[in-house]
């Protein structure tokens, strides 16, 4: 066994594997950098312009470190920065610097009511799982559901409706003291597509995730037996070719091996034993490139940009800071199917970790930010190999979606914390 294979966490050979197949699932000088999804997330999209397809596409993830976790709106907050740049002589303006103290406070009242409203879903969807553990409705959705938060999704509306007013009042202003800038701003409301939000057809930046995830699906379900489109091995013989990039100096938090109720498996003697082997297959795997109208001129997203001092509550760090809203911009989504995982370790270690546990109320088990349910040992099919060594199996149901394992995203953090 190499020296520093036990020190290594699996989603860094995963990672490795996937490298394999996708070389630019990440950049070597740190410019894209992938992410593994935190919590399982479902490819829900039907074509790649709708509602889901704008959701899953637009959100930038909210921490730096190796895991992805969907957080901010891009396109708002990329209209936002247009409006919050400093235009040429754009401090000598009274009537600029008073329409962006305006736009200050509506923002501040839109960002309250769209904490409130996550704070409400998170609560919402904790009580309304499907069998996999995933939430009944995604949170476009649930804004969109009189029994949900469309309340709430129509003063997000009204809001957005009164930011476009003074937008529109703005750029009457800012044409005549930056027309580049002008014509950036203006653009926003050209490139479109219709999406129902709090019960109401609005329009949206166009955004689109390419490829054809339908067809893809269907493709998949024809596949025969055994017949997978990622199919890895993880033993003490692995070898990672390329590091795992993460944005900054982080440590990979998560383990391989948890459970929703406290059982003790300890990860560090699983992957340590003599034994052990980790076969990951997945029958379908692909990635599906976003791409964006031209509503969006990615020269604007500069972690250099100066802001207009009449910006309220806005600065370059809120943009592109440790917690900005723009610090990775989301390019491509890498999306698996029905993944089944193979555990092969000593029998000594399989019944001190797992058969132990036999009779917990474990309900289910997260590997690789996949949850497999599972209803006690016996659902696992634990093999006897005959050499010492037990087999245990994480299989998805036979009616599993499609998963978005990670994101790979351009990065635009400043460095600053």
């Amino acid at each position: 066994m190499s020296d520093d294979f036990g020190k290594k966490s699996q989603y860094e050979y995963l990672y490795a594997a996937l490298q394999d197949k996708y070389p630019g699932i990440a950049s070597g000088d740190g410019s894209y950098v992938f992410q593994f999804s935190e919590t399982p997330l479902e490819a829900s999209w039907i074509t790649g312009t709708d509602i889901n397809a704008y959701g899953i596409a637009n959100a930038v993830s909210v921490d730096l470190g190796g895991f992805y976790v969907p957080g901010d709106a891009l396109d708002s907050s990329y209209s936002t920065l247009l409006k919050s740049i400093k235009p040429k002589n754009g401090d000598d303006n009274k009537d600029y610097l008073k329409k962006q103290q305006e736009l200050g406070d509506l923002r501040n009242q839109q960002q309250v009511i769209s904490d409130k409203a996550r704070k409400d879903y998170y609560v919402w969807a904790a009580n309304n799982s499907k069998s996999d553990g995933t939430p009944q409705e995604t949170f476009s959705e649930w804004l969109n559901d009189p029994f949900g938060g469309q309340y709430v999704g129509g003063q997000m509306n009204d809001l957005q409706a009164k930011v476009v007013e003074i937008n529109d009042e703005i750029a009457k202003i800012l044409k005549s003291l930056d027309a580049g800038l002008s014509d950036a701003i203006n653009n926003l409301s050209k490139d479109t597509m219709p999406i129902s939000r709090g019960g109401a057809a609005i329009q949206v930046p166009a955004i689109t995730i390419n490829g054809d995830l339908a067809k893809d699906k269907v493709r998949w379900d024809q596949y025969s037996n055994n017949e997978y489109d990622f199919d890895v091995r993880i033993n003490k013989d692995s070898v990672i070719k390329s590091p795992w990039k993460t944005v900054y100096d982080t440590k990979v938090h998560h383990d391989c091996f948890s459970t929703s109720v406290s059982v003790n498996i300890n990860t560090s003697r699983i992957i340590t034993d003599a034994h052990y082997e980790l076969r990951f297959t997945a029958v379908g795997l692909q990635a599906y490139q976003i791409s964006r109208g031209t509503w969006y001129n990615a020269s604007f997203v500069n972690p250099n940009v100066e802001i207009v001092q009449g910006a309220v509550g806005v600065t370059n760090d809120s943009f592109f800071g440790v917690s900005g809203s723009l610090h990775l911009i989301p390019e491509s989504i890498l999306v698996m199917y029905k993944p089944v995982i193979q555990l092969t370790v000593s029998t000594e270690v399989y019944k001190q970790q797992f058969e132990t546990n036999a009779d917990a109320d474990i309900d289910w088990v997260d590997l690789f930010g996949f949850r497999f349910s599972i209803d006690g040992i016996a659902s696992l099919k634990p093999v006897e190999n005959g050499n010492n060594t037990t087999t245990i199996t994480f299989s998805s149901p036979s009616n599993a979606s499609p998963q978005i394992i990670g994101v790979t995203s351009k990065v635009e953090y400043n460095g600053q914390g």
